[in-house]
């Protein structure tokens, strides 16, 4: 694993900024509005090449597929301050049953049958993957909306969420090597 950090320029932190405000704004309240040091991290692992964009040494957020994508790290840790009601409040979700959990967390996309409760998405969105566990509602993954809440209803079948990044993965691994 090959990583090269540097700070952004202002210009550069600004457009991350915004959209972490626009599009996360429980990240930059907790992380980013008392600070715009904005570092990015290029890690080189197995041909791929993965950024991610650190605040006080936190890695917050990683460029996937043109997205800004919150890293399952910064979720728990909000999640274990806010609980599940603040994070569902705060992002776009849905929440699987217990049955969805470990396919999930191998990696699996997640599918209609397996959603008990969602929030307002639409394709295309980024959606926080939360597993109830019998005792609590627990972050475990973050993805991409292949379809519209609203087809929720119309069918209980097929794939409903791209799953970009989960407990556990690579990126995972790499979110705590940076973290350290």
């Amino acid at each position: 694993m090959r990583v090269h950090r540097h700070f952004l320029s202002k210009r550069d932190a600004r457009k991350i900024i915004e959209i972490i405000e626009d599009e996360y704004p429980l990240l930059f309240q907790e992380y980013v509005m008392r600070n715009r040091d904005v570092e990015m991290a290029k890690i080189n692992v197995d041909d791929n090449e993965y950024i991610i964009y650190i605040v006080k040494g936190k890695p917050l957020i990683i460029e996937l597929n043109s997205k800004l994508i919150p890293l399952m790290i910064v979720l728990l840790e909000l999640y274990n301050k806010y609980g599940f009601s603040k994070l569902a409040s705060s992002f776009k979700y849905v929440l699987t049953d217990q049955g969805a959990m470990k396919p999930i967390l191998r990696g699996a996309d997640v599918m209609a049958p397996g959603i008990i409760d969602n929030n307002e998405f639409l394709r295309g969105d980024i959606v926080i993957v939360f597993a109830n566990t019998g005792s609590s509602n627990v972050p475990i993954a973050v993805g991409e909306a292949l379809k519209d809440f609203k087809e929720l209803g119309y069918s209980r079948k097929g794939k409903i969420i791209k799953n970009l990044h989960r407990i556990g993965d690579k990126i995972w691994n790499i979110s705590i090597r940076i973290a350290r």
